[in-house]
């Protein structure tokens, strides 16, 4: 793929038309087309839909890195010795099976070939290579570690498992499981749930253990060749050519005898590791000692041992190497073993509580001696999994293994701090984070109860802004369950119910906050637990549809009647969430929310200063006002809340779900308001998921209507079609929200003539999320539907269906301040007095009449009515106010049907709706 195809691709993934693109890269539409066409046939994927799908995939493989499209794939600094025919034997393997297992004992090379066979692969697959480290990944976090390296995360109804299954499984890539032995139980659950579908993705574990699932190929490595090509003896072998470009790595002079340097490498089996370490002494030691040290460890070993014989002689290796090393060195190696990933010199210094000139020496000197490996992208060096497992032996040996460990603990606790006053002002936080995270889990199962509390409220902490959301609601559990102080354990435990909230269980962050209180009661703090108790008592009103049962009038009373008894009464934020909850409460009882218990439910958050208890007030009384049909002050309220993104950080989790709202109902409101534009930036904005933890459905369905508004069908189709995958995908979720977007897309196929697609999506939005007949909608469901049903016989002349389609409205002059109303209202009656002007119907006057109000209240309602009254007028200045009003929403397809009714320009709008692919309006055929 060319450097020009991959900007394309970036932004198809942010789903731009061809002239979007086109304005952005400075190309031409039709060079753009080009490109397009290109990565369609180099991705092997049908449409743009599907190329927008994996832009993400293939964005994520970093170009920079060694290897072309590969992701992960460690470096090296030394060149790559024999292995010619275990490579080719793999490649083939990898041609006829799916999942192939490289099979063999620490030290033997299983990590660098699985590297080299991923290099070779990831330029001639579509998707590339993904290789995925695992030796210091914990049981429990193997999926995490996966998530890591493709850049994905988790959201709600959307499980991080599933989350990474997703990324995977479309189109042809290659994923690297490396150093699988530790974790055989969790890749096989992996790899079951992974390749249990058809599809082309490849799968290459290292391991010294079979995975065990079905369709697994087994190949196993042994040491390097000992036999040389031609000799047919050792000299020429693929190991005595390791073994001395690696020691003329380190003295370009060394020279030394063929068939000794054979002798020894078949000594140490050939095992690459082991000869890498004997290598690391040549230049100090020569060939005569090298033999003689290890000749006699090795006899040492192999008296009487059972066992693999490999292993015994890399242990042999280690052995020698350890006991050749000074006091200073041999201390640094043993305790640098406690690290489970990388670290760097200072985290180094901080473990081995040695100065950081020392241990920048010290790390240089093991580094030479093969024994801690430098990565070559970064300051930071990490040890093979066979050299930490004897560190941590040697470690304990010599009873060191208590202290170190708490110099680690310290250390993780100290960097996970650091990191976490990095999340308001730096966006690198998240690739340090990545880097560490292996070592600050493995901490927290070796730290005191003291500082499992501490580090555990860090993790939740740092795991939730990685948007890991079950990973950080068991991190605040278990910070809660293990501190001794109560007032940070109910900061623990609100904190876990913020992240179910996200998680959209309702029902988990009631219960959650509920035990809040219990804790906040048993630690005397009852303004906390007034204040918990009332915002369970909201949030069972305010957000029923992520509940798994209905929250009973009675059980919510009992909680208001305790948080009354107990609210200290100078506590301003308790004061707050009980006004509040005693709002919403009320909203149970009667149809049309209470404004005036809003307006002094706001008045008592602003007195608070608390910006998450504003802007639920705010919301509720925007759900208040746009009840009785006030769109423009809706609109306002909502900005007024986008205001407070500013002093809600997405990092912490009880914020998550207000910006969650925030953002989702600024769009709605936006829409209902007619500002169709910043409805499409807000949408943009909603699905940044640094910034919005959203249900993947939601997030693709955001920018739908606005994108039908404004004439962009191709987008918003896609859009669509999206969303109902992933509504699909998450199980078919309850999700009436959802209806009103999807049911808007009938519009488009209806307009293009394609009525079975129309049929289809009007069941999909009308029956199958608004769960019921299309003539009986939820008031929530009815405006779009009816909009959109009066759009289309408007464009095709339906006249016999003009009095079905208006019936539903009532009519006369004032009524719309009369009815109850939703935020899509404003374009069914706009519509509605449309189409009854067009079709000659005897109400039209009043039908006008009853939509100018809402032509007051939203931008696109004004601009129907302005083209209404040209069709009444028959005047061409009307006509041209009507075509100015649509130019300043851009929105193409009303603006061409505007220039229908203009005699001079109506090629103009035959041209214009020809390019969006829309049949010609009944204007411009009759």
């Amino acid at each position: 793929m060319s450097e020009r195809e991959a900007e394309v691709l970036n932004a198809l993934g942010e789903r731009l038309s061809n002239a979007q693109i086109a304005s952005r890269l400075h190309l031409s539409v039709r060079t753009v087309e080009t490109h397009v066409s290109s990565l369609l046939r180099k991705l092997g994927v049908a449409d743009r839909r599907e190329l927008a799908a994996l832009a993400p995939n293939v964005a994520a493989a970093d170009p920079a890195q060694p290897g072309d499209g590969a992701r992960g794939l460690p470096s090296s600094w030394t060149p790559f010795i024999g292995r010619g025919r275990e490579k080719h034997e793999l490649l083939a393997a990898l041609e006829a099976s799916r999942l192939v297992t490289l099979l063999g004992p620490g030290g033997v090379g299983k990590t660098r070939l699985a590297a080299e066979v991923a290099r070779d692969l990831a330029p001639r697959l579509p998707l590339g290579a993904s290789f995925v480290e695992l030796v210091s990944t914990r049981p429990g976090f193997f999926v995490q570690t996966i998530a890591s390296v493709l850049g994905v995360t988790e959201r709600p109804g959307r499980p991080l498992l599933d989350a990474v299954l997703e990324r995977l499984r479309p189109g042809r890539s290659l994923l690297v499981l490396d150093n699988c032995e530790h974790l055989v139980e969790d890749t096989a659950r992996f790899l079951t749930a992974l390749l249990g579908e058809p599809g082309e993705l490849l799968v290459l574990t290292t391991s010294q253990a079979r995975i065990g699932v079905p369709g697994e190929r087994v190949m196993a490595l042994s040491g390097l060749s000992l036999v040389g090509p031609s000799t047919g003896g050792t000299a020429g072998s693929e190991a005595v050519s390791l073994f001395f470009d690696r020691a003329r790595t380190l003295d370009d002079r060394f020279d030394a005898d063929p068939g000794a340097v054979g002798e020894l490498c078949a000594q140490l089996d050939g095992m690459p590791l082991a000869i890498e370490l004997a290598t690391a002494r040549s230049a100090a030691l020569g060939m005569v000692g090298l033999r003689a040290g290890l000749t006699d460890r090795l006899r040492l070993l192999s008296g009487g041992q059972s066992g693999d014989r490999r292993h015994r002689s890399l242990r042999g290796v280690l052995d020698w190497s350890y006991d050749l090393l000074d006091e200073s060195e041999r201390a640094a190696l043993r305790r640098l073993a406690r690290f489970a990933g990388s670290f760097d010199i200072h985290a180094a210094g901080a473990v081995t509580e040695l100065p950081v000139a020392v241990v920048v020496d010290l790390v240089g000197r093991l580094s030479d001696k093969s024994l801690v490996v430098r990565r070559r992208d970064s300051a930071r060096w990490t040890m093979l999994a066979s050299v930490r497992e004897y560190g941590l032996e040697r470690l304990a040996e010599a009873e060191e293994t208590e202290a170190v460990t708490r110099r680690y603990v310290e250390w993780a606790v100290g960097t996970a701090e650091r990191i976490e006053t990095l999340l308001d002002s730096s966006s690198d936080w998240r690739v340090e984070f990545d880097a560490l995270a292996d070592d600050l889990r493995a901490a927290l199962e070796l730290a005191s109860p003291t500082m499992t509390a501490r580090l555990a409220h860090l993790l939740g902490h740092l795991a939730f802004a990685r948007r890991f959301l079950g990973e950080a609601r068991n991190h605040y559990l278990r910070a809660a369950e293990a501190t001794e102080d109560q007032t940070q354990a109910v900061l623990d435990l609100w904190s876990a119910a913020g992240v179910a909230q996200v998680e959209s269980r309702g029902q988990l962050r009631y219960e959650y906050v509920l035990a809040t209180a219990e804790r906040a009661a048993a630690a005397g703090d009852h303004g906390t637990q007034a204040a918990v108790l009332a915002e369970a008592a909201s949030v069972a009103t305010r957000f029923p549809a992520i509940f798994e049962r209905d929250v009973e009038l009675a059980e919510i009373e009992e909680l208001l009647r305790v948080a009354h008894a107990v609210a200290p009464a100078s506590d301003l934020a308790a004061e707050a969430q009980l006004v509040a909850a005693d709002a919403w409460t009320g909203t149970r009882l009667v149809e049309v929310p209470d404004e005036a218990a809003f307006r002094r439910a706001l008045a008592a958050a602003e007195r608070a200063e608390d910006p998450l208890l504003i802007s639920a007030a705010l919301d509720a009384l925007g759900a208040a006002r746009v009840m009785g049909g006030h769109l423009a002050e809706v609109h306002e309220l909502s900005s007024r809340r986008l205001q407070l993104l500013d002093r809600l950080p997405p990092h912490q989790a009880r914020a998550g779900s207000e910006i969650h709202d925030i953002l989702h109902m600024a769009v709605e409101n936006a829409v209902g308001a007619g500002e169709i534009a910043f409805a499409l930036e807000i949408a943009g904005r909603f699905a940044d998921e640094d910034v919005v933890a959203a249900a993947p459905q939601m997030s693709a369905s955001k920018p739908v209507v606005p994108l039908v508004l404004l004439g962009r069908f191709d987008e918003a189709l896609a859009g669509g079609a999206r969303a109902r995958a992933a509504w699909e995908a998450a199980g078919r979720p309850a999700s009436r929200w959802l209806a009103p977007s999807m049911y808007s897309l009938v519009l488009c196929h209806a307009l293009r003539g394609d009525e079975a697609s129309a049929d289809d999506w009007r069941g999909f939005a009308g029956v199958d999320l608004a769960g019921q007949q299309t003539r009986n909608v939820h008031f929530q469901v009815g405006g779009m539907m009816s909009f959109v049903e009066s759009r289309i016989a408007l464009h095709f002349g339906r006249w016999d269906a003009v009095d079905e389609l208006l019936a539903p409205l009532p009519v006369g002059a004032g009524v719309w301040w009369k009815e109850r109303h939703w935020y899509f209202d404003a374009y069914p009656w706009a519509a509605a007095a449309e189409l009854a002007v067009a079709g000659g119907h005897p109400d039209a006057a009043a039908r006008v009449a009853a939509a100018e109000p809402a032509a007051t209240e939203n931008r696109w309602a004004a601009a129907v009515l302005a083209r209404t009254r040209a069709r009444l007028s028959l005047d061409l200045a009307d006509v041209e106010l009507a075509l100015a009003a649509w130019e300043g929403l851009d929105a193409r397809y009303e603006r061409a049907c505007t220039l229908a009714l203009h005699p001079a320009r109506r090629a103009e709008a035959q041209a214009e709706l020809a390019e969006l692919g829309v049949g010609a309006p009944v204007d411009l055929v009759r």
